[in-house]
């Protein structure tokens, strides 16, 4: 299976780097966060279904730093993905949250482990080592921006 990771600061667009290659699959998986204001919303790259998922607002119950956010969305996106048996899968935005076991977290592991699907997953920079070493990914493709 193939293993892409998009890397670069924030905001150099790694989103739509991602949302580009989901749209040129048949029929992607996964998920893009997409920022407007001061809020993150999730996006379903199978349905086009997008919920909120970040605010700086106190709308939820979990946080991570100054960022409140739905830990039952996660569960379904986390169900969703390992739920899948093979395909193009994109998950945006491996980050800190992940590194903590939270998030995207035991889903990509799962994706990782079971090796039938090809992966394309955004980190930062900053991150990007720390991400590679932290779930085991094997030879990656790095796509910097």
């Amino acid at each position: 299976m193939r293993y892409r990771i998009i890397t670069g600061g924030k905001g150099s667009g790694k989103t739509t780097r991602l949302l580009s290659l989901s749209s040129e699959c048949r029929n992607p998986s996964g998920y893009a966060s997409v920022h407007r204001g001061d809020e993150y919303f999730l996006l379903d790259l199978s349905s086009g279904e997008e919920r909120l998922l970040m605010t700086s607002e106190p709308r939820f119950s979990a946080r991570f730093r100054r960022w409140y956010y739905d830990e039952s969305l996660f569960s379904i996106a986390e169900q969703s993905l390992m739920a899948i048996a093979e395909g193009d899968v994109f998950l945006d935005e491996i980050g800190l949250l992940e590194l903590e076991g939270k998030g995207f977290s035991r889903a990509l592991r799962y994706l990782l482990s079971e090796g039938k699907a090809s992966l394309t997953i955004t980190a930062r920079d900053a991150y990007l080592e720390s991400v590679i070493s932290y779930f085991s990914i094997p030879d990656p493709e790095i796509i910097r921006l």
